[in-house]
């Protein structure tokens, strides 16, 4: 009997340890299924890595759709390091792209702009270079129902003071009927501002270290500074370039060896016209880049200067707030120097009936 009980325990050990395993293997499948959907959920959102070529293909293939713009908002914000970037890119894109393409991506930088701020303000300082030209252009070419649509958009932004006033009135002033139809701002620098915001709509601005790494090739590299290569073409044996020189071959040797210099001088020319041709463009691109570079830094500096002006007046009405509390808080009675001689009547001192 004993040796029953010992065998039936043994077969009980044996269950508890298959039950075990199966429940574990069961617990490893649910853990492979979930960490698989976790995969491909990132696989097509995109965030194990970030490309221009990838920014570039969902700006445009953005479905103009309330899940479409938060997927890739969501995307964006998760690559907030690359958002000066990002930004260049977004305006490039709907300066670009077809009226109605334009709307959706106003939305998707309202997405970004309001729900990244608990990241940090890059993308609120980013964006607002180029606000200013996205929503005039957006404007312009938009139906009744989208301009109803941006001038919502900007009265959320004025309400939330997602930018200062300053700079909201400017986005207002663009998105409005009178701007659609004129070009003509009331002030001279709204005007200046307006030129310098439409002429880099669609131009590069590169990044400085873009912008230094070119300078310093122009210092460094240039063909025209090149004085080995200018010496050697001085100094060219005359016969290329005298035609009259054929006339005196009067033999095949006279002809190879003069066919042969004229080959290596060939060669040394076209090689030097090519590296000239080629600093002749980054010089024209330098000269462009820093041309925008400066219009772009004139206008964050303007919109800077605006946000200082208002804060400075945030900070003298807090200044007169803090003068008046102070000047009535000196002008309080100070009540330790008051007569103890006289003590003030208790409560019931003063309810009391009179006789």
């Amino acid at each position: 009997m004993e040796g029953v009980d010992n065998e039936m325990a043994s077969i009980r050990d044996i269950a508890a340890v298959i039950s075990f395993i199966f429940s574990r293997n069961r617990l490893c499948v649910g853990i492979k299924k979930k960490l698989s959907s976790v995969a491909v959920k990132n696989s097509k959102m995109g965030v194990m890595g970030f490309s221009e070529e990838d920014l570039v293909d969902k700006l445009e293939n953005l479905t103009p759709s309330q899940q479409g713009i938060e997927t890739l908002s969501h995307w964006i914000i998760h690559h907030r390091k690359h958002a000066k970037r990002v930004c260049k890119i977004w305006n490039r894109t709907l300066q670009n792209a077809k009226p109605q393409m334009k709307l959706p991506l106003i939305y998707l930088a309202n997405d970004v702009i309001q729900n990244s701020k608990k990241k940090g303000p890059v993308y609120n300082t980013e964006f607002k270079a180029y606000l200013l030209g996205a929503f005039r252009s957006t404007f312009k070419t938009a139906s009744e129902k989208e301009q109803k649509a941006l001038q919502r958009v900007i009265k959320i932004w004025i309400e939330r003071n997602v930018y200062p006033a300053n700079f909201m009135s400017s986005i207002k002033n663009t998105a409005s009927p009178e701007a659609a139809t004129s070009p003509v701002l009331t002030t001279a620098k709204s005007s200046k501002s307006f030129e310098q915001e439409e002429s880099i709509e669609d131009a590069t601005i590169p990044e400085p270290e873009e912008l230094i790494k070119l300078l310093n090739e122009l210092d460094t590299q240039a063909a025209s500074g090149d004085a080995q290569i200018r010496e050697k073409i001085s100094k060219l044996p005359s016969e290329v370039q005298d035609p009259s020189v054929l006339e005196t071959i009067t033999d095949i040797e006279s002809a190879d060896r003069l066919a042969n210099i004229v080959d290596e001088a060939c060669s040394l020319l076209q090689t030097y016209n090519a590296r000239l041709v080629k600093e002749m463009e980054d010089r024209n691109k330098a000269s462009n880049w820093l041309t925008n570079y400066v219009k772009h830094q004139t206008i964050h500096l303007e919109t800077e200067k605006a946000e200082l002006e208002e804060l400075k007046e945030k900070l003298s009405r807090v200044d007169q707030v803090r003068k008046e509390l102070s000047s009535h808080i000196n002008n309080l009675p100070d009540l330790a120097h008051l007569k103890t001689s006289s003590p003030l009547p208790s409560v019931n001192d003063l309810f009391k009936p009179l006789k």
